[in-house]
């Protein structure tokens, strides 16, 4: 990928639409140094189309990055759009393999940063390269829209949320070092500089376990490894107590008995909190710890990640291995 070879890729929003086993069709690219890009890879000509569309004011690594089609109204902006090539040397986009030129109307994305904290909404279209043109600091530009946090976390994590993969994003969550940030996405006549985002909230770290809870296995949720060996329950009884100081109690970004916050998924109705040494599960309503699993680094490996796919099945990996969390009777 040759055009890619002097980027140091964060993160990608994934076309969920137009994307197949063959072809990512348009996806955008984060990098650590605020540039964005818009691309398309196929099998054939590899990194078919590449080309920078935004450029954030700081030199901050995009952490997350997402993007989402407003509802049809018309396909007004189609008609418009329709039999343009985006060209930058010997690189091209036809229209017709080119989501934001096909499908017309207009697009939010989200951008996610760290060092600082921040997360940016941008709205527009009917293609990106459009969508970005018109922020910035030159004539007829207006500033990018953000939120910022002001924590220094090194890393950071942005999901958008929806009952089924092919629905709109009805919801985010975002993982920063004084809690998680989450809220509603609402899509209307909003143009650009217009916020998408409402109801936001905070979750401490500190979460209360609720009394009663699994801890160690059980009925919520369980992982079984991609080399069948065994489940991941454990009777032992240094599951969090509930306490919120951070020696080896139930909060903070880093606690004795759960090591530090490493990554997060969100369900319909459970945050997933993955730590270096457990996983638990936190209701999106009460923001109470309902299940707690430990993760032993002689069993699990050094765990790095948790994922849910586009059909919603989710993944748990390590070093060296990759187990599936199944959840029963979520709701």
């Amino acid at each position: 990928l040759k055009k890619m070879s002097n980027v140091f890729i964060q993160s990608v929003a994934w076309d969920k639409h137009g994307g197949s086993e063959t072809s990512t069709h348009t996806i955008l690219v984060g990098g650590r140094s605020g540039d964005i890009y818009e691309a398309q890879l196929d099998p054939r000509k590899k990194d078919k189309y590449w080309k920078k569309v935004y450029q954030l004011d700081d030199d901050v690594p995009v952490c997350g990055l997402e993007y989402e089609l407003f509802p049809d109204s018309g396909n007004s902006s189609s008609s418009n759009s329709g039999g343009i090539n985006l060209t930058n040397g010997d690189d091209k986009m036809d229209s017709s393999s080119s989501s934001s030129s096909t499908r017309g109307g207009k697009y939010f994305v989200m951008a996610f940063t760290a060092q600082p904290t921040r997360y940016y909404q941008f709205v527009g279209g009917p293609t990106f390269e459009l969508l970005f043109s018109k922020f910035g600091s030159g004539p007829n530009k207006m500033p990018a829209r953000f939120n910022e946090f002001g924590t220094e976390l090194p890393y950071s994590e942005l999901h958008l949320f929806s009952k089924n993969y092919a629905m709109r994003a009805e919801s985010f969550a975002m993982l920063t070092e004084v809690g998680i940030l989450h809220g509603q996405l609402m899509f209307g006549s909003q143009n650009a500089g217009d916020s998408v985002v409402k109801d936001t909230k905070l979750l401490d770290y500190a979460m209360k376990t609720r009394k009663g809870s699994n801890s160690g296995g059980g009925d919520a949720a369980h992982a079984a490894s991609n080399n069948n060996s065994g489940g991941t329950s454990s009777n032992n009884n240094n599951s969090s107590n509930g306490n919120t100081d951070n020696n080896g109690g139930g909060g903070g970004f880093t606690t004795n008995k759960r090591g530090a916050l490493l990554s997060m998924t969100v369900t319909e109705f459970h945050f997933l909190l993955l730590y270096q040494y457990r996983l638990c599960a936190c209701t999106r309503i009460t923001h109470e710890i309902v299940y707690e699993q430990e993760l032993l680094p002689s069993f699990h490996g050094h765990v790095k990640g948790i994922v849910r796919d586009p059909r919603g099945h989710i993944w748990l990996f390590s070093k060296n291995k990759i187990y599936q969390i199944q959840l029963e009777r979520e709701d």
